[in-house]
């Protein structure tokens, strides 16, 4: 598990709307190569197929997995990317009106087979500051 904040200057309603919209967070994601909606699922808000480039070590990798965002809320969004073999990334952004501007605490919990956690850990983390960072300065 890992958590990182971001500060934005936006009003709340719009910064939880973009919190909830995996497709406007991809153009932002340092791995994501494309992404397609696809229809919700129950339990679902919506659904999505997300298409990733990484690299290990010299070797370039093409994933392929699916994200579903579950609650939309004004202060709490929630969404879960499955890929195969295993890996599961659960997501939970709290939001609050902070004086002129919002806080945002997003905690990632990310399971994965053993010979894979490590890895998937790593990329995981180092992406979503990245695209932290990035949001911070879209919606400073």
């Amino acid at each position: 598990m890992f958590r990182y904040r971001m500060r934005v200057g936006v009003p709340l309603d719009v910064a939880a709307a973009r919190m909830a919209d995996i497709a406007w967070q991809a153009r932002l994601h340092p791995l994501i190569h494309s992404v397609t909606e696809m229809p919700a699922g129950e339990g679902e808000t919506r659904r999505y197929v997300i298409r990733d480039r990484m690299r290990f070590g010299p070797i370039p990798l093409r994933t392929t997995y699916t994200a579903a965002v579950l609650e939309a809320g004004p202060q709490r969004v929630r969404t879960r990317a499955r890929q195969r073999p295993g890996v599961t990334v659960d997501n939970v952004t709290r939001l609050s009106v902070d004086g002129d501007a919002v806080d945002i605490v997003t905690e990632i919990t990310l399971r994965a087979p053993r010979p894979l956690f490590r890895y998937a850990i790593t990329a995981a983390e180092a992406a979503h500051r990245e695209m932290g960072r990035r949001i911070e300065a879209e919606l400073a």
